[in-house]
């Protein structure tokens, strides 16, 4: 190779110096627009009749080619207008007769505005020997970056559009960013020629995209762990900032510096978003997680080799690899975040199932509670009846009985039977409305209250009162007809016996137990069932309907002595009992 601006393969200079291929050296940043020969001989020994080709696999600057003199192709090249950077590689066919059996020789000429110096390996030979490798140089130089620019897009855009829905996933919004900023540096780094005086502002769209992405690149791994630290945020939109403030103040005469130290220092913070996610995987092993872990190693070892082959250490031809490992590992977040997606939606599914049951299972209580309104309705409208017909009964009835009683009492002896009827209807008729007062009346105050009449109506009679209870409890609480019926029954006996004879003793005993109730009564010297001719047997037969409607037995012994009348009905379920 030698530096020269001859438009011509100059000849008959001791200038050329070895070089190898590939071929990537710095040189001075002020040096401005340098000009390049490289000259590479070869020998044909038989190409036959076979059209031949020459390959570059890498010719950054473009130029003009020679063979054997002659004129091959012409790539363009930089000029002090114009900035050449090319990434493709190039196949240019040799025409028939150039080629000659024995020695031969290609020379490259092309100028350079960049850094380096740069040329890669040369390849001659039969056309459709070489088609092979070019296309393989092809897809990797130029298909990969197209096919990995698209899923990045794809997936930035995808991403972003769900952050818009989602504003608190912020992992979302530096995954999208993150993407779109990977796709837009390789956009522009395929840029083939612009005037150089846009040179900077390319090449601080470069810094700009580039920083931003490996600003994303770490913190999006970090927040899909669910790491985050506003200090290492700063720090990173610090450094972001300094590579371009330092690129627009010192420019080209620094810019291999910047390259070098500027994306050298992210490795540090690449490293530590790799061990974030080496411990997510860990402790919470999955496929996502392994995968993220995989790829950020693989991006690590892809960053460093692109690094050594930029500055072209350790003879390293400048073939750049990060392109492909960092789609991968976007690829990986982006599984990821759907794995946390479809958690969330399983998650958020499990919770309107169970929602689901528990409004399934409040719907049967509140029709239960319905129900239960509606029976509470019905018993309030039902005892709101009955205190209407006690009253009316009171009212209506009640007094018309106590002024025929009144004026019963004050007939002669022809209307003197009269009385007794009428205080047995008024103790009846008090009796029914008492048992009529409450939905669940307390039979042990009703007994109470029954007895209470009884023996102001046994002392005005002259008759006397044995009144016995067994077990019976402070309150036992029962249906107001069963109450009722109980309070019938005694209340027929008594009139049965004060008709018979009042000044005759009166027995009634009482006996409680859990299963059921006996009622005993005991006159002397008459029997129940032929006190009254015509009444008794009505009185017998009203009382054998009270005792089937409670399945209660009923049972007279008469005698010579007087009658026993026992009745015995059961315990209900729902009596509530507070034993003395």
């Amino acid at each position: 190779m030698i530096q020269s601006d001859a438009a011509l393969p100059p000849t008959g200079t001791p200038n050329w110096r070895a070089a190898a291929l590939p071929y990537r050296q710095p040189r001075p940043a002020d040096a401005g627009l340098q000009t390049y020969w490289f000259l590479a001989p070869f020998r044909l020994v038989d190409s036959g009749d076979s059209p031949s080709s020459v390959v570059f696999s890498s010719l950054p600057n473009g130029g003009k080619i020679y063979i054997n003199g002659a004129l091959a192709a012409d790539l363009g090249t930089s000029t002090p207008q114009v900035w050449s950077r090319r990434l493709r590689p190039f196949m240019i066919n040799v025409a028939p007769g150039v080629l000659r059996q024995g020695s031969n020789t290609i020379a490259i000429r092309f100028a350079v505005h960049d850094p380096f110096v740069a040329l890669g390996e040369i390849r001659l030979g039969p056309r459709a020997a070489l088609q092979e490798t070019f296309d393989t140089v092809h897809f990797w130089k130029i298909g990969s970056y197209q096919y990995t620019n698209t899923l990045c897009f794809f997936m930035g855009a995808f991403a972003l559009v769900f952050w818009l829905r989602r504003r608190a996933e912020r992992a979302h919004l530096y995954f999208g960013i993150c993407a779109l900023l990977w796709g837009l540096r390789t956009v522009v780094a395929f840029i083939p020629q612009f005037p150089a005086e846009y040179w900077p502002l390319w090449r601080t769209t470069c810094y700009l995209t580039t920083g931003a992405f490996l600003v994303c690149i770490i913190l999006a791994p970090l927040r899909l762990v669910g790491f985050r630290s506003r200090l290492l945020d700063r720090v990173l939109l610090a450094h972001w900032i300094l590579g371009v403030a330092a690129f627009a103040l010192f420019g080209k005469r620094l810019q291999l510096f910047i390259d070098t130290a500027w994306h050298a220092a992210f490795l540090p913070f690449a490293f530590f978003m790799f061990w974030q996610v080496a411990l997510n995987a860990w402790r919470k092993p999955s496929t996502t997680h392994v995968a993220m872990l995989l790829t950020a190693i693989g991006v690590i070892g892809l960053s460093l080799h692109d690094l050594i082959a930029m500055n072209g250490w350790f003879g390293t031809a400048p073939v750049f690899l990060l392109h492909v490992g960092v789609p991968a590992l976007l690829l990986a977040m982006l599984c990821s975040i759907m794995d946390r997606l479809l958690l969330s939606l399983e998650a958020t599914e499990n919770v309107n199932d169970r929602l689901t049951a528990l409004a399934h299972q409040r719907e049967k209580e509140l029709l239960l509670q319905y129900e239960k309104q509606k029976q509470l309705a019905y018993q309030h409208a039902a005892n709101h009846e009955r205190q209407r017909i006690m009253q009316e009964m009171h009212d209506g009835l009640g007094a018309k009985l106590v002024e025929a009683r009144e004026l019963a009492v004050d007939l002669d002896a022809p209307g003197a039977g009269v009385a007794p009827v009428l205080e047995e209807a008024l103790d009846e008729m008090r009796m029914v409305i008492g048992s009529l007062a409450s939905s669940n009346p307390d039979l042990v105050a009703a007994l109470g209250e029954f007895r209470y009449r009884l023996i102001a109506r046994l002392t005005r009679a002259g008759g006397k009162l044995s009144w016995r209870t067994e077990n019976l409890p402070d309150c036992l609480l029962v249906n107001p007809y069963n109450g009722m019926h109980v309070l019938s029954v005694l209340n027929d006996a008594v009139n049965s016996f004060i008709r018979a004879g009042a000044a005759r003793p009166l027995s009634i005993c009482i006996i409680h137990q859990p299963e059921w109730l006996e009622l005993q009564i005991q006159g002397s010297e008459h029997p129940v069932s032929s006190i009254v001719p015509g009444i008794s047997a009505a009185v017998q037969q009203r009382m054998e309907r009270r005792a089937e409607a409670m399945n209660a037995t009923l049972t007279l012994q008469p005698g010579g002595t007087g009658c026993r009348l026992q009745w015995r009905l059961p315990a209900e379920p729902a009596q509530q009992q507070a034993v003395a």
